[in-house]
């Protein structure tokens, strides 16, 4: 059965999860290159304030909690759809960078997001 969204929530880049396992991985993945100035520092923090922009549309750390809270609100589908039957799942947030990046040292603003590097990535689960 599908259904309308009423909206576009874009793409999970990964979903995740082992056998036996009742927490699913989100995962956002960005490769974003190196900061070297303050300026592109404070850029990068930007991109992932969790806030609505200026413009009105949502920053990218928004857009990826956003679609997170929409799968965790159709949890019993997901989990019926990779074969976990009905039981109940969690849905964690997951940011996933190809480096380290300024979020890492303010993602305490963040309980609900893991932001982590590939390299970081097996210590989540």
């Amino acid at each position: 059965m599908n259904e309308k969204l009423g909206q576009d929530w874009g793409d999970v880049d990964v979903l995740a999860w082992k056998p036996g396992n009742h927490e699913i991985l989100a995962i956002e993945c960005k490769d974003l290159k190196d900061p070297k100035t303050p300026n592109e520092i404070a850029e990068q923090l930007n991109r992932f304030s969790g806030q609505v922009l200026l413009n009105g549309k949502s920053d990218d750390l928004l857009k990826h909690v956003d679609r997170c809270d929409f799968l965790r609100k159709r949890s019993r589908r997901i989990a019926q759809t990779i074969r976990l039957g009905g039981c109940d799942i969690n849905i964690r947030t997951v940011v996933c960078f190809s480096n380290p990046v300024p979020m890492q040292y303010v993602e305490k603003r963040f309980p609900n997001v893991s932001f982590v590097t590939i390299g970081n990535l097996k210590k989540i689960s």
